[in-house]
């Protein structure tokens, strides 16, 4: 729990008075509540010519505030954090530019709640834990939530990169960004741009450099690796880390790159130990403590989390890396057929339709989710109806910026909230608008593309950020085969070219973080859970394992909220 506040909708508007969590149920006035203790979520509280900014997570860089509007003001700041703007005559609430942390809502009569926390909602205000069948559709085709519902009916999510307003009684919702607005049908070519943002990105990247040892991600891929470059770049004190079981690539490539480079590196070594002892239960409370956006195969997250946090204040990881340059093309755990499909003609006109199409949901019963499919499906008609006509792919990438990646890094961030601060240095918005305009964003090119010589210009990039701020990661192997100096040299990419079709005939590591093999130990415990469902599905032995985590994950959320409510 970070925040929550309580709005009257009927009362004359006055500011909210701070009280203590216990007594926000019974406040007759308009209060908020906010933690203090989270050692992941520092907490700011200024004044700005009578307004109250309170801030709460990692502002990394202010900016000149006004009390007219925080709109203008988030866009020029950096940090996953949330702003509550409290002034004489309204309130504004919103999550830092592209909505990483998630805000809920519930409105009951006369009364508006609103936290970072859907248990928070529970405990508080007592609503009815009433699965949304619409949402749990949601999970099933697209993995993640294409709208404002979460798994609760009467709880809903704030749309990305938009500001609650709560003004003379009234509320509302203001977007202060659209990604699709930064499209540019003219885009810059590479060798053009390239310079220009490999400096702008090597000046920015020093502003989340703690000043204090750090852990750093690294694994065997290219993003990590050039926030490790900027540590080193910079001079900062930090260890690297990767998890894994100890023969997994993303374990032994960062290895051997730091003892060769000479800088610290520590596996979090995935053993039998953490299958037999931890598994289930960091998997289940990865669930709980993300608002039941994540799923029970990323319980190694939490794990990490929480012994990183018993030596660093601080993570820096490469999230957000590799999907600024590439659009989505397979079907994984961020994106699906369905999502694709759905893009591109929408979904079809009836559940019946839609389990002809996609065999994989044969399992739903078509009685109990007729009615919320249709209700779903409307409300996807309309939002491809505000998507520009640009080309798909365009559509796809920006989709994915403004609703998938914020509903797939997101759970991870909130969790650690109560661990330690992750930042993530590719999440800045300065270094995104200037991508934009030329051809290094994903969203220039073909719609899947899945042509390998044709999805590499991130590594481009990469490359020629590691050849300008660490010689030595520059010129080492990563994961992928080949090194990052070969990628701008003709004779290097015959290398890449080997290394890519050996890597296609020699798949990489098949379960490095032990997901498969843990969801395998604990699938029978875990479908037991389900009995409560039984009535939504006609066949749930036929149902496949990634429905199937999802559906664990969701009745694991909806037992512990339940719980809450009972104990409140």
């Amino acid at each position: 729990m970070s925040f929550c506040l309580k709005l009257f909708s009927k009362k004359e508007y006055k500011r909210p008075l701070q009280t203590g969590f216990q007594n926000l149920a019974t406040s007759d006035v308009n209060a908020i509540w906010y933690a203090e203790d989270l050692q992941g979520q520092p907490v700011s509280n200024e004044s700005f010519d009578g307004t109250q900014r309170i801030i709460l997570g990692d502002l990394i860089k202010d900016a000149d505030f006004s009390e007219d509007s925080i709109g203008p003001w988030l866009l020029k700041t950096r940090g996953n954090f949330i702003c509550l703007s409290i002034g004489n005559d309204k309130i504004e609430i919103a999550s830092s530019v592209f909505s990483i942390l998630p805000i809920f809502y519930l409105e009951e009569k006369d009364v508006t709640w609103i936290s970072d926390r859907m248990e928070t909602l529970i405990e508080i205000a007592k609503p009815e834990i009433i699965l949304s069948k619409e949402h749990l559709l949601e999970r099933l085709f697209f993995n993640y939530s294409l709208t404002d519902r979460t798994w609760i009916e009467s709880i809903k999510q704030f749309s990305a990169n938009t500001i609650y307003i709560f003004k003379n009684g009234d509320s509302s919702f203001r977007q202060y960004l659209n990604l699709f607005d930064l499209y540019v049908h003219s885009p810059r070519n590479l060798k053009e741009s390239r310079q220009e943002l490999v400096d702008l990105f090597s000046k920015n990247i020093e502003q989340y450099l703690p000043n204090e040892k750090y852990a750093s991600a690294f694994t065997g891929g290219f993003d990590g690796r050039c926030v490790v470059a900027a540590g080193l770049k910079a001079g900062r004190e930090f260890e690297s880390y990767s998890f894994g079981i100890s023969s997994a690539s993303d374990v032994d490539i960062p290895k051997r790159a730091a003892a060769r480079i000479g800088f610290n590196y520590k596996s979090i070594d995935l053993t039998p130990n953490y299958l037999e002892k931890e598994f289930r239960i960091q998997g289940e409370e990865m669930v709980n403590e993300s608002n039941g956006m994540s799923t029970i195969s990323r319980a190694h997250y939490r794990f990490g989390a929480i012994l990183l946090s018993k030596r660093f204040k601080y993570l820096l990881s490469g999230n957000f890396g590799s999907e600024l340059f590439r659009s989505a093309h397979l079907d994984g755990v961020m994106t699906s057929n369905v999502f694709y499909s759905w893009l591109k003609e929408g979904l079809p006109q009836n559940i019946i339709k839609l389990k002809e199409q996609f065999t994989a949901f044969s399992f739903l019963n078509e009685e109990e989710f007729a009615k919320a499919y249709d209700r779903l499906r409307n409300d996807l008609v309309e939002k491809r109806k505000k998507i520009p006509s640009i080309p798909l792919n365009s559509q796809l990438y920006y989709l994915m910026w403004t609703d998938t990646l914020r509903n797939y890094f997101g759970p991870e961030l909130s969790m650690q909230l109560k661990y330690l601060v992750h930042r993530s240095p590719f999440l800045d918005f300065e270094f995104y608008k200037a991508l934009q305009g030329t051809e290094y964003s994903g969203a220039f090119g073909n719609f899947r593309e899945r042509n390998l010589a044709k999805r590499i210009k991130g590594q481009l990039f990469y490359a020629h950020f590691l050849k300008k701020n660490s010689k030595g990661l520059f010129k080492t192997i990563t994961g992928k085969g080949y090194k990052p100096s070969d990628i701008v040299n003709p004779i290097g990419l015959v290398r890449v070219s080997f290394a890519k079709l050996l890597k296609a005939k020699n798949p990489a590591d098949k379960d490095p973080l032990l997901a498969n093999q843990g969801f395998k130990e604990n699938r029978s415990v875990w479908s037991d859970s389900l009995s409560d469902w039984e009535n939504l599905f006609s066949n749930i032995s036929s149902v496949d394992s990634r429905s199937l985590k999802t559906l664990i994950s969701g009745r694991i959320y909806l037992k512990h909220l339940q719980a809450k409510r009972n104990q409140s």
